[in-house]
């Protein structure tokens, strides 16, 4: 199993930091490297589906947007590689917003922890950035 957790101070509000993970969520060519927009959509339960390219790879997910606890989640479907979630959380304790980010992740054939552990560590500085800085 892979298992990453963050949990980072962010020199925003809490709004701002949910409004970007929102944008995440429909746009993750602007924060996930390598990846290009593809098809997203919703579904009737509140679910979304999305389905985008990262370096030739077609990557599905199932997203969950708690809007009330400012939590979202990445299911991921039908993967060659990987079966598991990323999970996103806003956190104000104290006056100070934090940001969680958790990936659990199982491998099928093999894992490569390094190449993943790579691409979260950018994709969570990305987001933070882009809230401090935008």
């Amino acid at each position: 199993m892979i298992y990453c957790y963050y949990y980072l101070p962010v020199a925003t509000s809490k709004e701002k930091v949910w409004d970007i993970l929102i944008d995440k969520v429909e746009h993750p060519a602007t924060y996930v490297s390598g990846v290009e927009e593809g098809e997203f959509r919703s579904l009737e339960n509140g679910t979304r589906q999305r389905g985008m390219q990262r370096h030739g790879l077609v990557v599905k997910e199932n997203i969950e947007v708690n809007e009330t606890d400012r939590v979202t989640r990445f299911e991921l479907e039908g993967h060659p590689d990987y079966e598991g979630y990323i999970e996103n959380e806003v956190v104000e304790e104290n006056g100070q917003t934090y940001l969680r980010y958790e990936l659990r992740w199982e491998g099928k054939n093999g894992e490569r922890p390094q190449e993943v552990q790579r691409w979260l560590d950018n994709t969570v500085k990305s987001t933070v950035d882009m809230a401090e800085n935008s």
